[in-house]
């Protein structure tokens, strides 16, 4: 306790209390924003690879369908040409 006549120690204001409690809700927003974007970016890649194994299952199941149709081996796809870049018209 503070002496008969001291000064009472300072208590924090409105002002001050909810700046405080607006930081420590910013705070705990940012790292859940953080954690739902980890999970986000996992499920997400997780989506890619299972649709990539997919179109490869896919383009196996084709190549084989054609060799039996044709009696045929089927021939590997030619890469793709890089697209060219758009001219301006004049």
């Amino acid at each position: 306790t503070a002496a008969p006549g001291a000064p009472a120690a300072r208590q924090p204001g409105l002002g001050e209390r909810t700046g405080a409690a607006v930081d420590r809700a910013a705070d705990s927003t940012g790292q859940a924003l953080e954690r739902a974007a980890d999970s986000t970016g996992n499920a997400l890649g997780r989506a890619m690879r299972w649709t990539g194994e997919q179109m490869q299952g896919a383009g196996e199941w084709t190549a084989r369908q054609g060799e039996r149709i044709t009696g045929q081996p089927a021939q590997p796809a030619q890469p793709a040409q890089p697209a060219q870049p758009a001219q301006p018209s004049r």
